[in-house]
Formats: C-alpha cells, structure tokens, sequence
C-alpha cells in the first residue's frame, strides 16, 4: 500500500536541527508563498510499504491506536462549509482553505465521515455535549456537517434537531457544575454524553474536589440503563506562538510520537508564560499531568466500566499547531480553531468511536444469541 506523502515545515521555532537525525539523507528544498522553508523528508514522492498484505477488512482502530496517528492534507477533500467569518480567519488574508485528516496506520481501520452512519448510530437518541467552548467548536462542526442552521452567537445552551428523530446540544460549563449538570440530564435524559471540564485551569487541590462531586450524579445516570455512554473529552493547550507555525502543520507520520513529545516540550516551556501576567494564568503547561489524573479518577469512580470511553483530543489538537484562531488574525487566542478545521476531525472520531462500539456491542449480541 501507498502511504501518504510525508512533510516536515520548519519554521519560527521550531529547529531544523532537532529534526536532522530523523530525516532520510537525501532531501528537496522548497521556499512557499509566505517564505518558509518546506523539507520533504522522503527521497521519494510515495513510499511503498513493505509489510504484509492487510485482510480486506480491518478492524476499527482501538483508543490506543488512535492516540497514535498523524496528520495529513487530503488534498482531494471539497471545502464542506461555509463558517462565520472569525471562524473562517485561517482561510482570509490569500490562505486557501487546508484539509488535514488524522490518520494512522494500516493495521486498523478509522470511520470515515458519513451523516448517515451517524443517523444510524445515534437513531432514536440524544447526544449531549457539556463542556467549554473547545467542546462547543466540535457541536458546531456537527451542526455544519449535519446541514443544520448554525447560530451566529455562542448561547448558554445550544440544540438542533437531526435525522429526523436525534436531538444534539451543547450546555456551557466552564468549571463542570454538578447544579447545571443536574440540570442538563433532567431536562434531556441523554443517550449520550461528551463532557470535559474545559480549558479554564485550576489548581489540583481546587479541581479534583468538584470533580468527585459532580461524578457520583454521571454514576447514577450510567447505572439506570446499560446502553447509556459516558465520553470524557481530554482536554488540549492552546499553542504558544502559534502564529510561528506553517498552516497546516505536516510531519513524519512514522515519528508521530516525536513530534508530540516536541510539541509537549513547546507548550510546557515556562518562559513564554512567565514573560506575561495573563499567560500566567493559562497553565497550559500542566494539562498534560492534569488530564492523567483525571482518566485515573474516573477510572476509579465511574470504571472500569464500557460505559465509559475517551475522546482524546488532546493528542490530536497538540500536534496541530496551525489553523488556530490567533495563528493569522489578532483576534483569537491560539487555543479555538478555524472553521472547517480540526474540530471536524473531532466530529469524525467521535463517530469512529460510536460506530466501533455499535459493531462491538452488534457482535457480542449475536455471540450470545448463539
């Protein structure tokens, strides 16, 4: 099989040098509209896989193998939607519109986007989301994806209506309160729930005492009926600088887990904070350990349980620093992404997630049966 064509960007901070032991010795130089440097790390256009020929179906790609991917440019991938025009900032100013795609590699199989797969999974159902606005980003890419009329203003509470017989919404909740929380299952009795406790940081010893209150309500809600999913969304930095950074950024994708370990040493740089008062307050630099101890109290909590799964945005949205609301427009913050963009992806894996554990569950039902 034919991989992907493989880039490495080199620009702003991030060094040529850190690379140089991972690239292959023969290298194209190229310069792009804007000036930057763009190494092709490949001595060829496509690079022939040597492994053995795959079965012809393959199996959905667990969690652990989604954390794994790497990002490419479909270059094949029409422009889906039209957004509003702050979420359209990476495409104005003479950019063109960049659609990346998470992959992986050939040993599984990820979902394709497709709404009537969706429909499918979600027939009959409610999906919610509670969270921040990174979570209400990935709400709206299903309203655009979805064909349904998106509002100009972020509400308090957002919902539409799909497939006929699916309910989607989205209720703000920067701090995760058990009150709203409450209030969100009684008013729906969700089938469904994306949560994440967002990106407005606390401390541990302020952070962890919410969270084990509000969890024992998910708990009950989980235990009144088995086909009920709970999906915790890890929660992504925003980029320092990100402004440095090629839109979109490309990489090796067999050293996806290099470029992750550097972009963690990115974020987690404290200079860059410390040099201001509000950067100060971003804590970017502790999502990381802070999203380990939350998988291990939910874990504790709520599992292990296969109610309980998780979107893992954070290794996706880490490794794509480009395509940022603030990387071409003073008017963002480096943490929001442009639309159509990565929130997209998000979409998709989140159905790559459903569908996988429809088919599980078809299987084991039909194993029973026998």
């Amino acid at each position: 099989m034919k991989r992907p064509v493989s880039y490495v960007v080199i620009a702003g901070t991030v060094l040529v040098g850190i690379l140089s032991p991972f690239l292959l010795a023969k290298q194209y130089r190229l310069i792009d509209q804007k000036g930057r440097v763009i190494l092709y790390a490949t001595s060829d256009l496509e690079e022939t896989s040597t492994s053995v020929a795959a079965p012809s179906v393959l199996p959905y790609c667990s969690r652990e193998q989604v954390q794994q991917g790497f990002w490419t440019y479909n270059q094949t991938q029409p422009l889906r939607y039209r957004s509003t025009p702050w979420e359209e900032t990476c495409y104005t100013n003479g950019k063109g519109y960049y659609p990346t795609q998470w992959n992986v590699d050939d040993a599984c199989q990820l979902v394709e986007w497709d709404p009537a797969t969706l429909c499918e999974v979600l027939e009959h159902k409610t999906l919610g989301f509670i969270g921040d606005s990174i979570s209400w980003q990935i709400f709206r890419s299903l309203k655009y994806l979805l064909n349904a009329e998106p509002t100009v203003e972020r509400k308090v509470l957002e919902e539409f209506k799909c497939c006929q017989n699916t309910t989607i919404f989205w209720s703000r909740s920067n701090k995760l309160a058990l009150e709203g929380a409450q209030q969100m299952i009684d008013q729906y009795q969700p089938d469904i729930l994306v949560v994440n406790r967002g990106a407005w940081y606390d401390p541990d010893d302020v952070f962890f005492p919410q969270l084990q209150q509000v969890l024992p309500l998910f708990r009950t809600w989980l235990e009144q009926n088995d086909d009920r999913v709970f999906i915790w969304r890890t929660t992504a930095p925003g980029i320092p600088q990100c402004e440095t950074f090629p839109v979109p950024y490309l990489y090796f994708e067999n050293n996806s887990s290099f470029l992750l370990t550097r972009m963690e040493q990115h974020v987690e740089s404290l200079p860059w904070y410390m040099a201001d008062e509000k950067r100060k307050e971003f804590y970017w630099w502790n999502f990381r350990a802070q999203n380990a101890l939350v998988e291990d109290t939910l874990q504790q909590v709520l599992g292990p349980s296969q109610q309980l799964e998780f979107l893992d945005t954070y290794h996706w949205y880490i490794q794509q620093p480009g395509l940022r609301i603030g990387a071409v427009s003073t008017d963002g913050d480096c943490l929001h992404h442009c639309l159509p963009g990565i929130p997209d992806e998000s979409s998709r894996l989140l159905l790559h997630l459903l569908q996988r554990r429809r088919t599980s569950n078809m299987a084991l039902t039909t194993k029973n049966a026998k």
